[in-house]
C-alpha cells in the first residue's frame, strides 16, 4: 500500500488543492496520517475556524462517502479530524471508514488538502510537503507505515498563469550621467535595439532579462497603469495610475504642462499601457519609485535594488524613494 502526494505548481496568493492518493486501498477502516509542510511557502487556510479542526483538510474520491453520524441526533460529525500545527507545519490526520463490515475501496484520491500559498513567497520556491507516518486498519488489523511506503509532493511558485502578460526591460538614457530609463516591451526592445539612431542612447539593463511582468488585461486587485511621457525632459518617460494621471492632467495643475500622454486608441482615448497589482494587493513583487534629484526623472526598483540603493548614500543623496509604486506580477 502507498500513499503518494504528486509536485504541484501554484502562483503567489493563490490557493491550491492537493490529493493524497492511496494504492490497494480493499477493506479499510480507519487511516491515521502524519505529515509536515513547508510554513515559509504554505498555509492550510480553515475554512470554518469556529470549529477546532481545520476543515480545510477533507475527505475525497474513495472516501467521499465515508459520513460518520451521531447515534443520538443523526448529525453527521467531523471526519476527518485534522489537527494543524500553523507553526511547525506538522499536521495529523484521522479518516475513519463507518463501514460494518470495512467498505470495500480501491485506489485513488483518499484525502484533499487545501494549500494557501504565501503572496511573498519568492518566484521559483520549492515548498517541500513530507509524509511522516500512517497507521492504516485493514481487516480489522492496524499496520504501520514508513518512509518506504510514500511518495512525498510539493509545491513550486509560478508567476500568474491566469492572466495575459507583458515582460517589461529597462534601458538606460545614456545620455544623462546618474541615469534616467525607459521601460518597454518586447517588440519596442527589438525597435531600439535594431536602430542605430536609439541603440547608441539606450542601453538594455539587467542582462537583457525583464524588470518586471504585467497584465495585458484588468482583473482582480490589478489597476491600470498609463505611460507619460517627459516634455521638459526629451526621451523620458513615467508610469502613473488612474489617480495620478487625473492629478497630473487636472485643470489647474502644475505638471499639466510637463507631460504628454500617450496610448491613444483610434477614438483618441489615452489607453492603459498594462494593468498591475495596486500597492497593499500582496499579490505580487513589490516595485518603488525613485525620483532622480538631478534631472526629475523617475526609476522603478524591485526589492534588491530598492535596498541597495537606499544602503547607499551615494545613490540614496541623488535617487529619492517616493514609496510603493506597485506590485509586479511576478
Amino acid at each position: 500500500m502507498i500513499l503518494t502526494i504528486d509536485n504541484f505548481t501554484g502562483s503567489r496568493g493563490n490557493t491550491i488543492t492537493v490529493p493524497i492518493t492511496i494504492s490497494d486501498a480493499e477493506a479499510v477502516g480507519s487511516v491515521q496520517i502524519s505529515l509536515v509542510y513547508d510554513t515559509t511557502i504554505l498555509d492550510i487556510p480553515d475554512p470554518n475556524p469556529t470549529t477546532i479542526f481545520n476543515e480545510g483538510i477533507r475527505r475525497a474520491g474513495i472516501s467521499s462517502n465515508w459520513v460518520l453520524s451521531n447515534s443520538e441526533d443523526n448529525q453527521a460529525t467531523v471526519n476527518p479530524v485534522a489537527n494543524v500545527n500553523e507553526d511547525t507545519g506538522e499536521v495529523e490526520i484521522v479518516l475513519t471508514n463507518p463501514g460494518e463490515p470495512p467498505l470495500a475501496g480501491s485506489s485513488g484520491t483518499i484525502l484533499e488538502i487545501d494549500f494557501q500559498i504565501s503572496s511573498t513567497a519568492s518566484l521559483n520556491s520549492v515548498a517541500h510537503i513530507d509524509l511522516q507516518t500512517a497507521r492504516i486498519s485493514v481487516n480489522d488489523q492496524e499496520l504501520t507505515f514508513g518512509e518506504s511506503n510514500f511518495d512525498d509532493g510539493s509545491v513550486q511558485v509560478v508567476g500568474r498563469t491566469d492572466l495575459n502578460t507583458i515582460q517589461l526591460f529597462r534601458f538606460r538614457n545614456r545620455t544623462f550621467s546618474t541615469g534616467t530609463y525607459l521601460f518597454v516591451g518586447a517588440e519596442e526592445r527589438d525597435a531600439i535595439l535594431a536602430n542605430p539612431d536609439f541603440n547608441q542612447t539606450f542601453e538594455l539593463e539587467g542582462n537583457g532579462n525583464p524588470a518586471f511582468t504585467a497584465s495585458t488585461e484588468t482583473g482582480d486587485n490589478l489597476a491600470p497603469f498609463f505611460r507619460l511621457k517627459s516634455i521638459d525632459v526629451p526621451g523620458t518617460f513615467l508610469f502613473v495610475s488612474t489617480a495620478e494621471y487625473n492629478g497630473i492632467f487636472a485643470e489647474n495643475s502644475a505638471q499639466r504642462d510637463k507631460w504628454q500622454a500617450e496610448g491613444f486608441n483610434a477614438q483618441g482615448i489615452d489607453i492603459p499601457e498594462f494593468y498591475l497589482f495596486g500597492v497593499g494587493a500582496n499579490q505580487g513583487v513589490e516595485f518603488n519609485r525613485f525620483q532622480n534629484l538631478e534631472n526629475g526623472t523617475f526609476l522603478y526598483a524591485g526589492p534588491a535594488e530598492s535596498a541597495g540603493i537606499n544602503g547607499d548614500p551615494n545613490l540614496s543623496s541623488i535617487f529619492i524613494d517616493q514609496g510603493t509604486a506597485f506590485e509586479s506580477i511576478a
